[in-house]
């Protein structure tokens, strides 16, 4: 406990030391043994940062003591298991446009408590659709098929699936888990469907197929058959300005999606009563070719109407320049997020008290 990890010092300028889990057990023991705070743990630990007169070298120092708490986390040295926030949840079930949709909200960490705001919606999310898995497993008879739709929420959920995930003698014959669309960027391949569903089924020993613009026939009907078969698909929510509006700009030279558009589930653009928004011949047809997206609205309907559909509503995605994920208020998924629900295309989904109060805010003012 005595000892302070140190931050190396070159003439280029300041370096950070590799952090283990010698680091992370240190700082989960100053959790558990002291209840010290994210902040306060950072102020004993780097005190020349975090009493610098730049914001960005306190912020450094604060991150990099989150950042050894989460590898305690994912080690198992340290569980955090915030509370669900049954009020809340009541307060939405009570929303007429909400009527049968089950909520898990988790409260959220602020700055100062221990992790970044997303980290209790990702870690609930996955317990959730371990336990999902384990229940289909169980009760099913034959092939299990789990889909997922990629983005930010379903690459960090996974992270804590190797925590909850169960070993099933039959999942290599039974457990397949399939992407739901072929979107990629080079540079974050580990937010695509492809990735997450590949490491899936590595957690749960399951098999996987990936969707990609040209597959062999004989993997195109396989992947086609699974879709229809999917017993839990698993999505988050695009905001306008997410992954489907820059795309659309950077491949088809479209400047903005229709005024209509609040964001997207599963990369169909939705207004904000939850209904499709058709796009431009052209880029509808690049969308088809290129994305591969599936499943087509009315489908996904279909599939939320037998509860099928979990959808993580994560903390929104930082601005250029903030130091965390995560950190920000979630004002930017309120639309889509209620749009989803009043559709609704889930009937259950887990997020963040933060966003559920602005979820059930903007529902009240609508109705006024």
């Amino acid at each position: 406990m005595t000892e302070t990890p140190t931050v190396r010092q070159t003439d280029e300028g300041r370096e950070r030391q590799r952090l283990t889990d010698a680091d992370a057990y240190r700082v989960a023991r100053m959790v558990c043994e002291k209840y010290l705070s994210a902040n306060r743990i950072a102020h004993i630990l780097y005190p020349d940062e975090y009493n610098s007169k730049k914001k960005q070298d306190k912020s450094r120092a604060i991150m990099r003591v989150k950042h050894l708490l989460r590898r305690a986390a994912d080690r198992g040295i340290l569980t955090v298991t915030p509370p669900p926030n049954e009020r809340l949840a009541g307060e939405l079930r009570k929303r007429p446009e909400f009527r049968d949709i089950r909520f898990e909200v988790v409260d959220d960490w602020d700055d100062s408590q221990l992790l970044d705001p997303a980290e209790a919606v990702y870690r609930e999310a996955a317990r959730l659709v371990a336990e999902k898995i384990g229940a289909l497993m169980r009760e099913k008879k034959g092939p299990v098929v789990v889909g997922n739709a990629g983005g930010p929420a379903l690459s960090r959920l996974a992270e804590y699936l190797p925590a909850v995930s169960m070993d099933y003698e039959d999942a290599a014959s039974r457990l397949c888990f399939i992407s739901l669309n072929a979107a990629r960027s080079a540079d974050r391949y580990d937010l695509s469907a492809n990735f997450v569903a590949v490491r899936m089924a590595a957690i749960f020993g399951g098999r996987h197929i990936a969707s990609l613009r040209r597959m062999p026939e004989k993997i195109k009907r396989q992947h086609d058959v699974r879709l229809r078969e999917v017993d839990l698909l698993v999505c988050g929510s695009g905001a306008k300005t997410g992954f489907l509006g820059r795309w659309l700009k950077e491949v088809c030279h479209v400047n903005a999606l229709p005024k209509s558009v609040v964001g997207d589930i599963c990369l169909i653009p939705i207004d904000d009563s939850g209904k499709e928004v058709g796009l431009t011949a052209r880029a509808a047809k690049s969308i088809r070719e290129d994305l591969r997206p599936e499943p087509p609205y009315d489908e996904l309907k279909r599939l939320a109407s037998q509860d099928k559909v979990l959808v993580v509503f994560a903390y929104p995605p930082t601005a250029p320049g903030d130091q965390a994920a995560g950190v920000g208020t979630p004002a930017s998924k309120t639309k889509i997020a209620t749009a989803i629900l009043r559709q609704p295309l889930t009937k259950w989904c887990v997020l963040g008290s933060s966003l559920a109060e602005q979820v059930l805010s903007f529902s009240k003012a609508e109705h006024r």
